[in-house]
């Protein structure tokens, strides 16, 4: 038999946990810094102000919390337009570059739960053979989407754990349709396209 009081209390625990979660989420929300992930639930740090717009500019951002692997994860990231053009094409392009391999998006989705080693990532990979993993870990390593914490242990550092998730779900959204606007009507003074004939 359960004590009610228990239960009351454990509730009143958890209300109280997520409202604090909430706060803090809006806080991080409004404060949106520009680099730099947030502290994870509980670290004390100061955040930066957010980026500076200029008026009418156009912002981007993403954000995330909760349990990933190990971590508990909080964070909000905010960027003005004019901020994500001027990236440094040479990372960007390394980073595409770490992503574009369905084996290296294998492991980085079984790397979000946490840490593995190579072996669990071999089997993750239907254990291809040393070298294709090791090939595959090298260019995770050098695009800094993994880091090696200890020998033959590999993970997604912490305060990139959520980008990773936003860089996967933005490449779905890239090559879904339902977000394509549909073609604007021909011009009436445009040719029309010349169609094949059957001889």
């Amino acid at each position: 038999m359960t004590d009610n009081s228990d239960d009351t209390s454990r509730i009143s625990e958890l209300e109280r946990q997520m409202s604090e979660l909430t706060r803090r989420m809006s806080s991080l929300e409004q404060a949106a810094p520009q680099a730099g992930p947030a502290p994870a639930v509980g670290a004390q740090a100061k955040q930066p102000g957010p980026p500076r717009a200029e008026p009418g500019e156009a912002t981007v951002g993403y954000s995330g919390a909760g349990q990933f692997g190990p971590d508990r994860v909080l964070i909000a990231q905010r960027a003005t337009l004019s901020q994500v053009l001027a990236a440094d094409p040479e990372g960007v392009t390394r980073v595409f570059a770490g992503l574009a391999n369905p084996a290296r998006l294998t492991l980085l989705r079984a790397l979000v739960a946490g840490p593995l080693s190579s072996q669990q990532l071999r089997e993750v990979l239907d254990d291809p053979s040393v070298g294709q993993l090791y090939h595959h870990l090298r260019e995770l390593l050098a695009a800094g989407l993994v880091i090696q914490p200890s020998r033959s242990v590999y993970a997604i550092p912490q305060g990139k754990v959520v980008a990773v998730c936003v860089a996967i779900r933005a490449a779905a959204d890239l090559m879904s349709t339902t977000h394509q606007h549909p073609l604007p009507p021909p011009d009436d003074d445009e040719p029309p396209e010349p169609s094949a004939s059957a001889s």
